[in-house]
């Protein structure tokens, strides 16, 4: 949303951005569409060169026109739905350890943050496999592993 294939930019007061946020505050709730620059920012924020590069140079990131916060794999499938209907780029994000910059939104859109997905599903013993959500982080599911053994 960011850049347009046209070269404009959607202003933060367009009926288009206002319609896409109401959508997707309808699909994950008003308190899971963010919009504040500054956590913006947050979210597109890595371990990559590129996000050190730019820190460094205190210059800004590319970041998303909004960060959604799912809580259920069916949030997802309305987010993305929204995504396609309106042709919006869609950065997924989990806990911010990548190293390669695929946090970055270099096209504006909106950052998926999987945070909110964060439940243990299943832990089997036996095969040594276990089942998570994709916003799990490793030091959570690392303690609830140490006490099955």
């Amino acid at each position: 949303m960011s850049n347009t294939s046209s070269g404009a930019e959607i202003s933060g007061d367009s009926f288009l951005r206002g319609a896409i946020r109401r959508e997707l505050e309808a699909a994950v709730g008003v308190e899971n569409v963010i919009v504040d620059p500054a956590v913006l920012q947050q979210q597109a924020y890595d371990w990559s060169w590129m996000s050190k590069f730019l820190e460094y140079r205190n210059l800004p990131l590319p970041a998303a026109d909004f960060a959604v916060k799912p809580g259920s794999t069916e949030e997802v499938v309305e987010v993305m739905r929204i995504a396609s209907t309106y042709k919006i780029p869609v950065v997924p994000r989990g806990g911010g350890s990548g190293t390669q910059g695929g946090t970055l939104a270099l096209y504006g859109g909106i950052s998926l943050d999987l945070t909110r997905m964060n439940k243990i599903i299943n832990i089997d013993k036996q095969s040594l496999v276990v089942e998570v959500e994709a916003g799990i982080d490793g030091p959570t599911l690392e303690v609830e592993l140490n006490k099955h053994g």
